[in-house]
């Protein structure tokens, strides 16, 4: 559970930047338990799967075809 918001702005030359704003409230027992020992490896996890995400949707926009607004 939780809650995300995007902003998107122009950041020239074509591009936009999107920020992402996750907050994430821990549901699951375990988790909340053992949280103060397995941060580090909750966090790497995070990483690796905001990355794989990045990578996807970067091959993506690249795939896909380009507007022009007028």
């Amino acid at each position: 559970m939780g809650q995300a918001a995007l902003a998107f702005a122009d950041d020239g030359a074509d591009r936009t930047r999107v920020t992402i704003d996750w907050r994430v409230d821990v549901t699951v027992d375990w988790m909340r338990r053992t949280e103060w020992m397995l941060r580090p490896v909750f966090v790497l996890a995070h990483t690796v799967i905001m990355a794989s995400g990045e990578r996807r949707l970067r091959r993506w926009l690249r795939a896909a075809p380009r507007r022009r607004s007028p």
